[in-house]
């Protein structure tokens, strides 16, 4: 099928006719809210102020702020008595596999790599959890009713 460059300039041109200024003003608003949006969103997203905080059965036990310019291995005391790794990498944090004794079904060293505020791994049967959040933010408590 062949379509000439002129014939489709014309369905153009034809189209275009129909919009009114009123049309034009509303997509040129659109267009500056959307793209004001995408700029505050992004502004919003500061990842060198970053923090990984681990907690173990409900207690802190590591927060320190999140070099991206170190690669380096934390090391943690598990409740069953095991050491459990995580690598920080300047691409993220992860959780190397532990032994089948202490997590049999794996699923924190295969959650994979987090970096982003909010990710989070999480080992069930050790009750360790894993996240990256910003510096500063609001870690809000449990009530009693919740826990």
């Amino acid at each position: 099928m062949y379509f000439s460059q002129k014939g489709a300039v014309r369905r153009v041109r034809s189209c275009l006719s129909l919009l009114k200024k009123g049309d034009f003003a509303i997509m040129g608003i659109v267009l500056c809210s959307v793209l004001m949006s995408f700029a505050a969103l992004n502004s919003r997203q500061d990842d060198k102020q970053l923090e990984i905080i681990v907690t173990i059965n409900g207690e802190e036990v590591y927060r320190q702020p999140w070099s991206r310019e170190q690669t380096y291995t934390i090391g943690l005391n598990l409740p069953k008595g095991a050491k459990a790794f995580l690598d920080v990498t300047p691409e993220g944090v992860q959780m190397q596999p532990l032994p089948f004794e202490v997590c049999p079904a794996q699923i924190c060293s295969h959650m994979g790599r987090i970096s982003k505020p909010g990710q989070v791994i999480l080992c069930v049967p050790n009750k360790l959890i894993v996240e990256i959040a910003r510096v500063g933010s609001l870690q809000l408590d449990i009530d009693g009713i919740t826990e």
